[in-house]
């Protein structure tokens, strides 16, 4: 099974395909309520406005050939293009928000660290 994740200009298009079929669902970003980064279950999901269920877009796990870094720096790039093409954004306001979502994953490493002690 293959799972393919397009960003297109208004809806995110998700497309799975298997030996026998093929399946997409399309979610428009003019319905979208809310988009929540998951920094514990490493997840990406998506709250529509005819709703009240977050469907998970994304995900992605540390491995042996993934680092914890190498994810963090997967799941943000994807999380920030979907909010750029959901908001339209202009570069500034892009590179403010990766910022500020940097600055909270380190926040939520550290307040993890600190659980574990």
């Amino acid at each position: 099974m293959e799972i393919q994740r397009i960003i297109g200009k208004k809806s995110l298009t998700i497309v799975v395909t298997g030996e026998k079929e093929l399946a997409a669902q399309i979610f428009a970003y003019e319905k979208f309520k809310e988009v929540r980064l998951d920094l514990e279950n490493w997840e990406v999901k998506i709250l529509m406005d005819y709703d009240e269920a977050y469907y998970k877009v994304f995900k992605i796990e540390p491995s042996k050939d993934v680092t914890v870094e190498k994810c963090r720096e997967i799941i943000l790039q994807f999380y920030n293009n979907l909010l750029n093409s959901a908001m339209r954004l202009s570069d500034e306001e892009m590179q403010n928000l990766q910022n500020q979502h940097k600055e909270n994953m380190k926040k939520a490493e550290k307040e993890k660290e600190k659980e574990k002690k």
